[in-house]
């Protein structure tokens, strides 16, 4: 079956990989009146019916490790050993956390570091895997028999918050962690929907043109042409770099066409067959290709795109030189802003592109990028799963001590940087943002009254209000407001298709021939686009991918899977 995700049902992650105070922290002042763990009533000693916030009835025990900046900074006299968040896991909870290391958080060295446990069989009570191997040794520890099966504890003590989100996600990001039917870690879920390529253009370019908004390929291509024609634009291009990925970027790739044809270069997904394959030799690639290829002998693509950086692709939105881009929902905030510096009256919307056949493609994020494992042998693994639901709330605001200590004005934590609570994982709805756009529309329009909205859609509806009352009255609010008016708002109305990785780590060939493989598929790609060589030579590439090693990594990540 193909993973494709309706966004009713959609996936999105989210990870907080380090705690920090920039992060989804879950700090707690021994001074703060605390009512609930979830809401705020006190907690009570666990009872015999399993409950996923119950205080441990004895004081119980757990190490890890952690990443930490080069230059923590904490109130004085705090640390990541030392601080209210731990003290206040220790009074609420019953649940002490001792460091057994620290690691840097640059270079890999908390990745080198857990390589060498795994290897040892030495690693901590519990730990967080997170980045491009963390598939790999979550397979090692589970094939090592180094961590439990956290099937019976998920199942009992997982709270309604955090299951419901892997539920509403089809459980996706479970099922790739389950071995032989038993759940081998606790995952993350990161949003999706950010990862979609949204077309923005100058409807006022438009309506001078006679032009309607695009809603495919060959739209967006009629558009730079027509501009250029009537002289409302002169000589533009379609901004495109070529200095990095072709594809996988948030602005001025080329995500939007090989969406567009089902197409989704550099991830690793789910063939015909149900078996995992490379994305960037499928046919559907060279198609695309071939459609790209014909744009640069247009001139609808710049003839120096593979110099150019991100900064370079953009300088044409920022100086009103184009009429429309691939961006994110978010582009308002960069490089959008800058063009309204210069132009207020430029009126910028957002809008997703329509296959051939119908569907609205996209590509999406992972489904997980990180898994908590505790390892086989340690007692109570349920005090994790409560620590997981606790922390799950505050990233979702509900605990007011959380707030108070790290969102508010003048929070005690506000300005630190560091480590101040052991790294777990976190889940958002996989729509979150059409859900969030929706909620704060549901205020704008009157139907939900602003105090009876969570704090954060109150805030971003008071934002689009303000705009509304006062156009332009401030560039930020402006950007925020129509980030979620126009860019978010596209993801409402349609159905969007995402294909959502089915891999997204890394084997040992791949970590040896990546560099060999990226290449080669670099090169071919620009000169396939570029007219140097034929449509045809994306055959050979493929040929070649596989002797090159593409085919023996294809069989590991399978291996892996299994």
């Amino acid at each position: 079956m193909k993973k494709y995700f309706y966004k009713v049902v959609a996936i999105t992650m989210s990870l907080a990989m380090i705690l920090t105070v920039g992060c989804e922290n879950q700090p707690a002042s021994t001074t703060t009146p605390v009512t609930s763990l979830a809401s705020g009533a006190q907690p009570t000693v666990t009872a015999e019916k399993p409950d996923p916030y119950a205080k441990m009835a004895e004081m119980v025990t757990f190490t890890t490790g952690g990443m930490l900046p080069a230059e923590p900074k904490y109130p004085e006299g705090e640390s990541n050993e030392n601080n209210d968040i731990l003290t206040w896991v220790k009074d609420n909870m019953n649940i002490d956390i001792k460091y057994e290391w620290t690691t840097s958080d640059q270079n890999n060295a908390y990745d080198n570091k857990l390589n060498l446990l795994i290897a040892s069989n030495g690693i901590p009570d519990f730990l967080l895997l997170g980045g491009s191997n963390a598939a790999q040794m979550l397979k090692k520890m589970t094939d090592a028999d180094m961590i439990q099966d956290l099937t019976k504890v998920y199942e009992d003590y997982s709270s309604p918050t955090f299951k419901g989100m892997h539920e509403n996600a089809e459980n996706v990001a479970l099922k790739s962690i389950t071995y032989d039917g038993k759940l081998m870690a606790i995952p993350s879920l990161s949003d999706v929907e950010t990862a979609a390529a949204v077309m923005w253009y100058r409807q006022d370019m438009l309506d001078k043109a006679g032009l309607q908004a695009p809603k495919n390929v060959d739209d967006v291509i009629n558009i730079v042409k027509v501009l250029n024609e009537k002289g409302i634009t002169k000589n533009a291009v379609l901004p495109a770099r070529g200095d990095m990925e072709l594809f996988n970027g948030d602005t001025a790739t080329f995500d939007w066409l090989f969406s567009a044809y089902n197409a989704y270069p550099g991830m690793w997904i789910e063939g015909k067959d149900g078996s995992v394959v490379y994305g960037s030799i499928q046919p559907e690639v060279k198609t695309a290709l071939a459609k790209l290829q014909g744009m640069y002998k247009a001139g609808t693509i710049p003839s120096d795109f593979a110099l150019w950086d991100g900064n370079k692709a953009v300088e044409l939105v920022s100086a009103n030189k184009i009429g429309i881009f691939q961006g994110a929902w978010w582009s308002t905030g960069w490089p959008i802003q800058d063009s309204m510096k210069n132009d207020a009256t430029a009126n910028w919307k957002a809008t997703l592109l329509q296959s051939a056949d119908g569907n609205y493609y996209q590509r999406g994020y992972a489904a997980s990028k990180g898994f908590l494992v505790i390892k086989k042998g340690v007692e109570h693994p349920e005090a994790i799963m409560k620590l997981i639901n606790v922390y799950e709330d505050c990233s979702l605001k509900k605990n007011e001590w959380y707030n108070a200590l790290i969102t508010n004005e003048n929070a005690k934590y506000k300005n630190t940087s560091g480590l101040l609570f052991p790294s777990l994982p976190a889940a958002k709805y996989l729509d979150e943002i059409s859900r969030r756009y929706n909620a704060i529309m549901d205020v704008v329009n009157g139907n939900v009254k602003k105090e009876d909205a969570d704090a954060e859609t109150a805030t971003l509806a008071a934002n689009v209000l303000l705009e509304k009352e006062k156009p332009m009255a401030d560039i930020s609010n402006w950007a925020t407001a129509v980030s979620w008016t126009e860019g978010a708002a596209a993801f409402s109305k349609v159905k969007m298709l995402q294909k959502i990785p089915a891999f997204d780590g890394t084997t040992d060939t791949l970590t040896k021939s990546k560099a060999v493989l990226t290449d080669l598929e670099k090169q071919t790609f620009l000169k396939i686009i570029m007219g140097k060589v034929s449509i045809d030579e994306f055959d050979k590439f493929v040929e070649q991918w596989n002797k090159l090693g593409g085919e023996t990594v294809t069989q590991e990540i399978n291996a892996l899977k299994k």
